[in-house]
Order: structure tokens, then sequence, then C-alpha cells
């Protein structure tokens, strides 16, 4: 199964790229940042805490960032959180 292995049909939404203007048929995938037991959890929490903080400035970076939702972002990984991760997303 396609999502099982981190991939899943999407459709890029209209004005996302220039000339495009109508959804388009995709092939989505998850974007996962990574990263070992050995990184010190308050890095990885104060990363997250960062990108979240600021999800507006990053939609204007790229318009898929609008649809973004962070409170979903750390489930349906298939793999474990990591301590700093876990506590931002408990948080």
């Amino acid at each position: 199964m396609l999502v099982k292995a981190g991939f899943s049909p999407c459709k890029i939404p209209g004005g996302i790229y220039r000339g495009i203007d109508k959804a388009t048929p995709s092939v989505g995938a998850n974007g996962v940042l990574l990263t070992t037991d050995k990184m010190d959890p308050s890095v990885v929490y104060n990363t997250l805490k960062i990108i979240v903080d600021n999800k507006k400035f990053l939609s204007g970076v790229h318009k898929i960032y609008k649809k973004w939702k962070p409170k979903s972002a750390g489930k349906g990984l298939g793999a474990p959180l990591h301590p700093g991760a876990a506590r931002f997303y408990k948080e």
C-alpha cells in the first residue's frame, strides 16, 4: 500500500505553481525531520517550536504550508518520536 511507504495520492491545488491554475493529481510525500536519540531533546523541541511558530512565514515561502496542520504533523509516522518531539506534541 502506497500510504505505508510515506506516499499517498494527492492533488496539488491550482495556483501553487506558476502557469498551473487547476488542481493537478499527483503523488504526495510526507516531509519528515529525522534525528538520532543522541540529539539533545531541547534542540528537537525548539526546532519544532520555531517551525510551528513561523507557519505564517513559511506560508509566504511556499503556498503549500497554508494547508499544513502542525497538530497532525507528528502522527502516523510509523517510527517512534524523539523525546523532544514527543514533549512538543504533548504540549
